[in-house]
Parts: structure tokens; C-alpha cells; sequence
């Protein structure tokens, strides 16, 4: 089962964004969204909504996978 941050990922490179023009889209950090892609740090329910919402991608999918 992959993880949030797998997913955002995946996110990100299907749309073939840097980290650096990704972070820049969701008015996080570059380090925060490596973070978040190396599981070393969860994003918030606020930023798992914006990128749901940015992306037009299920929030649930996004937090487990469905």
C-alpha cells in the first residue's frame, strides 16, 4: 500500500511539476513537500484539501488510497 506522501508524488510528477513549481502552486516549501514525499513529515488537512482542490483529486484518496 503506498503512502500520502507516494501519492502526492505521483500527483505532482503526473502533472509534470519540479518539487520546487509544486511547493510554489500550494504555498508550502520545497524541503516541506521532500518532507512529505519521503514520509518524513505529514501534510496538513489544509494542504491535503488545496491540493485536492488544485489537482481535482478525491482528498480520500489522497489520505488512503480509495
Amino acid at each position: 500500500m503506498r503512502t500520502i506522501g507516494e501519492r502526492i508524488k505521483e500527483i505532482r510528477k503526473s502533472n509534470t511539476l519540479t518539487q520546487s513549481e509544486f511547493a510554489e502552486k500550494v504555498c508550502v516549501s520545497r524541503p516541506h513537500i521532500t518532507n512529505i514525499e519521503n514520509n518524513k513529515e505529514n501534510p496538513s488537512s489544509m494542504l491535503i484539501r488545496l491540493i485536492s482542490l488544485l489537482f481535482s483529486i478525491s482528498e480520500d484518496w489522497i489520505i488512503n488510497g480509495e
